[in-house]
């Protein structure tokens, strides 16, 4: 049986840390130009929900989110939470007319909010915005026409251009993952667009890139360039002819094709990815490896641990291979007593200075576990952290108690990553069941499969 619930006029939900939630089956309709305040509620749909021309507002002290396995389309959504509240994104939504920034922020994690050719953003300011950053994947996403566009910002995203060229459709991803590359230019700030138009050459378009002074990653924006990437890991630096760091832009003219495009600085050079970084336990030391996949003025690393994750503590050193475009792997056997947290401090030779993730070593005996992303549509990765070497055995089940998969993996001691694909699994919950150290650890998790 499937339930309908019409939503007239005004609703209001006030209550801590609770959920707003449309369950498996159900339909629940917004009708006119309704409104439905959520006051410290998250918002979860597992059915069918219709925004129609009504307004969704999340307001309250705490963090919430924005999750469930149904898709989810609004029309109009207000940010207007208090205490520098954030409202997650835990799954791709659609927003027709527009997101109001009044206060608070939204993180997009691993989704997106993909605003199609009417959507757009309003009153973003530094206070209340879009964000992202660190290794977070998450876009905000608009398209539009743009035949001879002048002065066009698609979505309101932060992107201006103007052509005397007809572009056709031009789509504009916006993301706040800082770039990094190969050509000795160094990180970027923590926002980057990718623009697609149908007609992508001798465009001579002028360009002008916004930002947000807390998006600078320390990089002095006195000296912000406009940054094009012109293959996997190769940047090109094209200038600025205006700049304006009161109103927070950078421009340029005779652009000539579109692509990948942030802001940087010549002088800012981290020419370092890294491509892994783990730990081991070895008695009451603990062994750090990582690899890296590209190297350019490389000087050395440094292993810091911290118990607080402000003051920081120099562990071990080891020294870089300089210049490298093949994978190299690295390795610090280390005493980390009184450390919980651990990052890789990478020097270059004019001592810029690059921070890997931070991770932990569970060489104090105790065993954890976390399942991200969750929810997830394509792989599970399982973090394990063990005390002493175990075999871990994993299973799969569905909401009727079918088992779908048995695995058996070797844990070292220390930190464990388990890749679990389940692109295959129809969109669901699924129950995870996890053992290990002889059965002296168990854990019982819950996915969501999107």
């Amino acid at each position: 049986m499937k339930w309908k619930y019409l939503f007239f006029a005004l609703f209001f939900i006030h209550q801590a840390n609770a959920q707003f939630k449309i369950a498996a089956a159900t339909e629940f309709v917004m009708t006119g130009n309704a409104l439905l305040t959520l006051q410290n509620f998250s918002f979860t749909n597992d059915g069918i929900f219709e925004a129609s021309n009504g307004e969704v507002r999340f307001t309250g002290r705490t963090n919430t989110g924005i999750t469930g396995i149904g898709s989810t389309r609004f029309d109009r959504l207000q940010i207007d939470k208090t205490n520098t509240s954030v409202l997650f994104l835990l799954q791709n939504i659609k927003v027709v007319t527009q997101i109001d920034f009044s206060a608070g922020n939204i993180d997009l994690q691993d989704f997106t909010i993909d605003l199609g050719a009417t959507g757009k953003l309003i009153g973003e300011k530094p206070t209340s915005r879009i964000q992202g950053g660190g290794f977070d994947l998450g876009t905000v996403i608009a398209s539009a026409q743009l035949n001879s566009p002048l002065q066009s910002n698609p979505g309101n995203l932060g992107f201006i251009i103007s052509s005397t060229k007809n572009l056709g459709l031009v789509t504009i991803r916006r993301g706040h993952q800082f770039q990094t590359n190969s050509s000795a230019t160094g990180s970027s700030i923590e926002r980057y667009y990718d623009v697609e138009a149908t007609t992508n050459s001798n465009l001579d378009a002028t360009i002008r890139v916004n930002y947000f002074d807390e998006e600078l990653n320390a990089i002095d924006e006195s000296k912000l360039s406009i940054f094009h990437r012109v293959d996997a890991t190769t940047w090109i630096d094209q200038g600025f002819s205006f700049r304006n760091t009161a109103v927070n832009f950078v421009e340029q003219e005779s652009i000539a094709a579109l692509g990948r495009i942030t802001l940087s600085n010549t002088g800012n050079i981290l020419p370092l990815i890294f491509s892994e970084f783990r730990s081991e336990c070895a008695g009451t030391d603990v062994v750090f490896t990582w690899k890296t996949l590209l190297e350019r003025n490389s000087s050395h690393f440094e292993i810091e641990g911290s118990e607080d994750n402000i003051t920081w503590n120099v562990l071990g050193r080891e020294s870089s291979s300089g210049n490298s475009s093949n994978e190299k792997s690295y390795s610090v056997t280390v005493n980390a007593a009184g450390n919980k947290t651990f990052r890789i401090a990478h020097y270059s030779t004019d001592r810029s200075v690059q921070y890997s993730k931070i991770i932990t070593a569970a060489c104090d005996g105790q065993d954890r576990i976390n399942a991200w992303p969750n929810p997830a549509r394509d792989n599970v990765f399982l973090d394990i952290e063990s005390s002493s070497q175990s075999n871990a055995f994993i299973e799969l089940y569905d909401g009727k108690g079918s088992r779908l998969l048995f695995r058996q993996s070797a844990l070292l001691a220390g930190r464990n990553r388990i890749n679990i694909n389940i692109s295959s699994l129809p969109k669901g919950v699924y129950h995870l069941h996890v053992m290990w150290q002889n059965g002296a650890q168990k854990k019982n998790l819950t996915l969501l499969r999107q």
